[in-house]
C-alpha cells in the first residue's frame, strides 16, 4: 500500500494532471473527456483538409483525362446503377447502421457497469 502511495505522489509530482484512478474526481474525468473531444475534433477538421485536397487533385486530373478521351456508349450501362446512386445507398445503410451500433454499445457497457446496477437494486 506504501509502495502505491509513494508510486502515486512520485507521478503526480511528475505531471500534476495524472491522478491515480482510484482518486479520480468527476472535474479530471471531465477534463479527460474534453480532451478526448479536442482531439476527435482535430481529427476530423484534418481529415477534411486532405479529402478537400484530394477532391482538388482529382477534379484537375479528371478535366485532364476526360477531355482527352473519345465519348462511347457502353451496351449495357443502362442497366448499371448511377455511381452518386450507389454513393447515396451506401451512406443511407451507414446513417442507419450507426445509432445501432451506439445502442449496441451503450447496453452492453450497462450490462458491465457494476455504479449502474448498484443503483438500480
Amino acid at each position: 500500500m506504501l509502495a502505491i502511495a509513494l508510486l502515486g505522489a512520485y507521478y503526480t509530482q511528475q505531471s500534476p494532471s495524472w491522478l491515480p484512478l482510484r482518486i479520480q474526481t468527476k472535474e479530471n474525468i471531465m477534463t479527460m473527456l474534453d480532451t478526448i473531444r479536442e482531439a476527435q475534433t482535430r481529427s476530423i477538421e484534418r481529415m477534411r483538409t486532405a479529402q478537400e485536397q484530394i477532391i482538388e487533385f482529382n477534379e484537375r486530373i479528371a478535366d485532364t483525362v476526360t477531355g482527352a478521351l473519345p465519348d462511347f456508349q457502353s451496351p449495357f450501362a443502362a442497366y448499371l446503377p448511377k455511381s452518386t446512386d450507389l454513393i447515396s445507398t451506401y451512406f443511407e445503410f451507414l446513417n442507419n447502421l450507426n445509432p445501432a451500433n451506439a445502442e449496441f454499445a451503450s447496453r452492453m457497457v450497462k450490462a458491465w457497469d457494476r455504479d449502474l446496477a448498484t443503483a438500480a437494486s
